[in-house]
């Protein structure tokens, strides 16, 4: 054979190979595949290709399309031309790659939920600009979770907030309420860069400047300062974003091959988040994590209809645990009252909340403690017994601190256990009540070698 037809045979399995690797270079198709594209017209505009990118390659994925909002189309707006040059920039890269690998136990989810509601699948990206993928978040303005709700918007989608629970922090609610809102904010204005701005700025907001300014194309509302400089930011950003994040392969960034999936169990009673994690042999980062909405590691008592949020893969065996009759998945310890207790302080010394005191002794009167009856105390873990009264004399002002980070799960008596102090010293040390919200990322003074010397009083 010769040279040439050599050659002539080697073209098309090199071709072969090079669209075998971009097929499978990233889990969404490119926008022109999508059977069910949202064309978003925009007279006199005619897309060109950002100069500064090469044409993407066709990738592909196997399974129902779904919508999208055709991010590309933008690509030579000048507010999206700016947001992509950051990010395309070293700390706009190392920014998405580590708010991604944050994502990664999330975004299987949302898209699953996204298919369902057959909206455009680039809203996915939208937590990248709300929350960074953090479930813990808060925002100056009071806004929390993934999807950054405020306290006044949570009431149609099904979220509470109370002593127990911010469901705010919950991804499974808050991600379904998100994308009705979208949903809604897209049924009532008919474009989805309204309604995508009208979830930073708020429906009633997007609609009155549609009104004063009399249209409805979003970038003449952005430039002539009919909307927030923050929501006139917001849109151009997530659109940069959500292309970067949709074909990660395209842009160095990492791919997410292994999908989480989860499920919920109903729990009908209070359940302690360490205990359960040793019964069903699941690390407690996992459930802590996957379950922030938990004011405190312990599920609600007395609500009902709550569900655990577990991996899939260990549904089975924390199910097992928590039908075990045998098995107790809170200690319980009993204190009889004494001159001068009060539930503060037996609060502050066993390091559980007053609420939860309450909870157990639904018949306790707080202002006033019989002497000699019994106090129910749930546990996460065993207690010195309360010396009394002349306990709380002793509160401990550290000499030398050091700074911990709190990770998931933990606790200010878990914490504690850790440094050789008490919940009430590390409460009393940090400012904080004994019944205060810890969260993973919160700094808070520790004893250096469990050195400490007693408060003057």
């Amino acid at each position: 054979m010769d040279s040439s037809r050599c050659c002539l045979s080697f073209v098309p399995l090199c071709i072969l190979c090079c669209l075998t690797f971009q097929l499978y270079s990233a889990p969404l198709p490119v926008l022109d595949e999508h059977r069910n594209s949202i064309p978003l017209s925009r007279p006199g505009f005619d897309p060109l290709p950002y100069p500064d990118f090469p044409l993407p390659a066709r990738q592909g994925h196997k399974g129902h399309a779904f919508q999208s909002l055709d991010v590309s189309d933008f690509e030579d707006i000048p507010e999206v031309k700016a947001e992509y040059r950051h990010y395309s920039g070293k700390a706009g890269q190392e920014y998405l790659e580590r708010v991604l690998r944050r994502g990664e136990p999330y975004l299987p989810f949302i898209h699953s939920v996204i298919r369902r509601m057959d909206l455009p699948w680039e809203l996915a990206y939208l937590p990248i600009i709300e929350s960074a993928f953090i479930p813990s978040a808060v925002s100056r303005s009071g806004a929390a979770g993934l999807w950054q709700f405020m306290m006044n918007s949570i009431h149609p989608y099904d979220i509470r907030v109370n002593k127990w629970l911010d469901e705010r922090r919950d991804f499974w609610k808050a991600t379904h309420g998100a994308l009705e809102k979208l949903e809604t904010n897209y049924s009532v204005l008919g474009d989805w860069l309204l309604a995508i701005g009208a979830y930073n700025c708020g429906l009633g907001h997007m609609q009155r400047a549609i009104k004063a300014a009399g249209t409805r194309d979003f970038w003449t509302l952005a430039r002539k300062g009919y909307l927030p400089a923050e929501t006139a930011a917001y849109v151009p950003r997530f659109l940069a974003v959500s292309r970067f994040a949709s074909y990660p392969g395209r842009f160095r960034l990492p791919l997410q091959w292994d999908e989480q999936t989860w499920t919920r169990i109903d729990v009908s009673g209070p359940v302690h988040l360490n205990r359960l994690a040793d019964a069903a042999d699941v690390p407690l980062r996992i459930l802590a994590e996957a379950n922030q909405e938990l004011n405190q590691p312990v599920t609600p008592p007395q609500i009902r209809g709550y569900r655990l949020k577990v991996p899939q893969e260990y549904a089975d065996s924390i199910t097992r645990a928590l039908n075990n009759e045998d098995l107790s998945l809170m200690d319980l310890d009993t204190y009889t009252i004494q001159q001068g207790d009060t539930l503060y302080a037996l609060s502050m010394h066993y390091g559980v909340s007053t609420d939860l005191l309450l909870e157990f002794n639904p018949r306790l009167d707080p202002r006033r403690l019989m002497i000699g009856s019994e106090v129910l105390i749930p546990l996460a873990a065993p207690m010195p017994p309360y010396a009394g009264p002349e306990e709380r004399s002793r509160i401990l002002q550290y000499e030398e601190v050091d700074q911990y980070r709190v990770q998931p799960g933990d606790t200010l008596s878990s914490i504690g256990r850790r440094y050789n102090t008490s919940a009430a010293e590390l409460a009393f040390n940090n400012q904080l009540n004994i019944d205060s919200l810890i969260h993973p990322g919160m700094l808070l003074k520790v004893p250096v070698h469990g050195i400490a010397r007693e408060e003057k009083r």
